[in-house]
């Protein structure tokens, strides 16, 4: 971002494992995110915490303390948290099936006086400790792109707070555009997805929405494609990212790439990047 500094100030070494072999800890993050988000009101998503390296709900009160429940995909863990980051409680998933987290959960929610109704969990295994470097590495991923995204958030008009989704898997900011009368309105999403049946593994995207019928698409940086199911959206995989493993030259990549993708994005709902 040429006129408000650089998009990417600090930027984590990614690429090992690779982001194709991150498929379980795709799965076990979204499972824990939903969990987490169960808890509170997260109509807005969770917020990824950097020094916690956790994604965490909005803040809980009880007759003790405020505090936020919070996952820690790193760890891995559950954990619960007061005011100022500290952990008041934490459940290891090391050896642990994700029910057993849910109980856990439940059981210290209960002692604070509230009752939840948590999802079911779907992912039946033990969680092992060969699961650890993958879901570090995705840790890794999503502390990177919560940087990105909170800066391009700062710089735009209209963007929504960072959050993560997890019902999609995904860490975003929402560009809410102008709408003329009786029209609907504009939007242009950008993120990072965890990876769904479109891309079989972490990716970066730009999508604008509505789209009208489309001619010849927007240039994008190399190792970058649009993909049209379900929805367009300009994408680029992790493993585009990844291959060079120097961290300012990913770094370079995903600055490329979303200084290229988000304008493309708002040109395909006829409206300008909006910066301030």
């Amino acid at each position: 971002m040429t006129d408000q500094g650089p998009l990417v100030e600090h930027w984590l070494d990614v690429g090992d494992p690779p982001p194709e072999d991150l498929g379980t800890a795709r799965v076990l993050v979204r499972e824990l995110a939903a969990l987490v988000g169960a808890v509170h009101d997260t109509t807005r998503g969770l917020e990824w915490l950097e020094e916690e390296g956790a994604l965490a709900s909005g803040l809980l009160h009880d007759h003790r303390e405020p505090f936020r429940v919070a996952a820690r995909p790193g760890d891995p863990s559950l954990v619960l948290l007061d005011l100022h980051g500290t952990v008041l409680a934490t459940c290891p998933l090391d050896g642990r099936r994700l029910s057993e987290a849910a109980e856990w959960l439940a059981a210290h929610l209960a002692e604070r006086g509230l009752t939840v109704e948590l999802p079911a969990v779907s992912y039946r295994d033990v969680v092992e400790s060969a699961h650890r470097p993958a879901l570090f590495e995705l840790g890794r991923w999503l502390a990177n792109a919560d940087r990105i995204l909170r800066n391009v958030a700062r710089h735009t008009e209209g963007a929504s707070p960072v959050r993560f989704e997890a019902a999609r898997g995904e860490l975003s900011t929402r560009m809410t555009l102008s709408a003329r009368s009786g029209e609907e309105p504009r939007v242009v999403e950008v993120g990072l997805s965890c990876g769904d049946a479109s891309v079989a593994e972490p990716y970066f995207f730009a999508r604008p929405s509505p789209v009208d019928a489309l001619g010849q698409l927007p240039v994008l940086p190399e190792g970058a494609r649009w993909v049209r199911e379900p929805g367009l959206e300009a994408v680029m995989p992790c493993s585009a990212v990844a291959r060079d493993r120097d961290p300012s030259a990913q770094a370079g990549r995903v600055a490329a790439f979303v200084e290229a993708a988000v304008p493309a994005a708002h040109g395909l709902v006829h409206r300008p990047w909006a910066r301030k």
